[in-house]
């Protein structure tokens, strides 16, 4: 870009005309000094372009991690290593202190009680595949109980029905009990 700033910079110098009876008469093919300052144009568009492009692909470089991988492989090795020295945390000491020790630690209320889990046996292929099938009993029963849940509160919430208008009873018995 620095080869763009001499140009940049130069202006061309033309002499303003303020009444345009003094400008001289310009005829329909252009001027050899318009054709070098369009001839100037066109060459700076280019080399812009090719600027640009060179940026974009510089930046396309500078982004790529890869690229820092392989031209700085003990720099990244180093970064790394610091980093993960940074970021894990430090390992947690465990003592096991005498009864004095600990109502002392008791009294300033500096304790921490750890109780250790022992790790449950797997259940193997065979235990795996019954508790799938209780998973999937279960499953299925906790949505038969929803939808008879569902139904009833669905009837409770519909009003009764009237009787026919026939005079009949409205189940088709002999009684019909009356509406209280």
């Amino acid at each position: 870009m620095s080869c763009l700033a001499p140009r940049l910079l130069k202006k061309p110098r033309i002499a303003a005309a303020r009444n345009p009876a003094d400008m001289p008469a310009m005829s329909v093919s252009t001027t050899p000094a318009a054709e070098e300052i369009q001839r100037q144009m066109r060459s700076v568009r280019s080399e812009l372009r090719e600027d640009v492009q060179d940026i974009v692909e510089s930046a396309r470089v500078m982004t790529d991690w890869q690229y820092y991988v392989r031209s700085y492989p003990w720099l990244c090795l180093g970064a790394a290593a610091a980093a993960g020295y940074l970021l894990v945390p430090a390992r947690v000491q465990v003592i096991r202190p005498d009864p004095q020790t600990v109502a002392d630690l008791v009294r300033q209320h500096q304790v921490a009680v750890k109780t250790e889990v022992k790790p449950q046996p797997s259940p193997g292929l065979v235990g795996g595949l019954v508790n799938m099938a209780a998973g999937a009993a279960l499953q299925g029963a906790m949505a038969i109980a929803s939808r008879q849940l569902n139904q009833f509160l669905q009837g409770l919430a519909a009003p009764p029905t009237p009787p026919s208008a026939t005079g009949g009873a409205a189940t088709g018995g002999d009684h019909a009990e009356p509406n209280r």
